[in-house]
């Protein structure tokens, strides 16, 4: 019984975490596959341009700030490449602009690094 009410009590914050989340206009070259949240993210999904591929950028929302270290809820982008070297981007859940254009910026960058 204790497993079915920590269940519903998952179920019950997934729910008032859905008012939060902001529609996202994906660009149609994307292929975009929704995956389930774990490890503390509200949701998760994976991106690439070609199903071919056998690589993919990985974004997850951050609604409790319990994964990483931001101003509030936020979207994390991995692997997001600075100056050479791969690491994390963040920014504002709200942004979906800027979300869209950073996933097409880490796709192409890894696109690079992966010489295709």
């Amino acid at each position: 019984m204790d497993d079915l009410l920590k269940k519903y009590a998952r179920d019950e914050e997934f729910r008032k975490d859905l008012e939060h989340l902001p529609y996202i206009q994906f660009p149609s070259e994307w292929l975009v596959k929704v995956i389930g949240p774990f490890a503390g993210a509200s949701v998760r999904f994976l991106v690439k341009k070609d199903i071919k591929q056998d690589w993919s950028i990985s974004v997850y929302a951050d609604l409790h700030e319990s994964l990483g270290f931001y101003d509030g809820p936020y979207w994390e982008i991995y692997p997001f490449e600075f100056d050479g070297y791969q690491d994390v981007y963040r920014c504002p859940l709200k942004d979906t602009e800027k979300l869209i254009l950073k996933i097409n910026e880490a796709l192409e960058n890894h696109k690079e690094s992966k010489g295709e």
